[in-house]
């Protein structure tokens, strides 16, 4: 039993609960895409059943964010 490493036990969890959530909001991203509804953090954050500060807190949320919606914009242009 004294070989238990809470802590890293701690950062498996947090990691997990960071790749779930980014699974999320790409699943709600790309829901929204398809359907041709505004995106936005409202809208993405209800969607995919997270918070806001959530995804103002996670810059890589924020980033996929963005590159969807470029990927959105560049598909209507060509």
């Amino acid at each position: 039993m004294s070989d238990y490493d809470s802590s890293a036990h701690l950062k498996a969890i947090h990691a997990n609960r960071k790749v779930k959530t980014y699974q999320k909001v790409d699943k709600a991203i790309k829901r929204l895409v398809k359907t041709n509804e505004k995106i936005n953090f409202n809208i993405v954050s209800s969607e995919a059943n997270i918070s806001k500060a959530t995804l103002h807190f996670e810059k890589s949320l924020l980033k996929m964010e963005v590159t969807f919606l470029i990927i959105f914009i560049k598909s209507f242009i060509n």
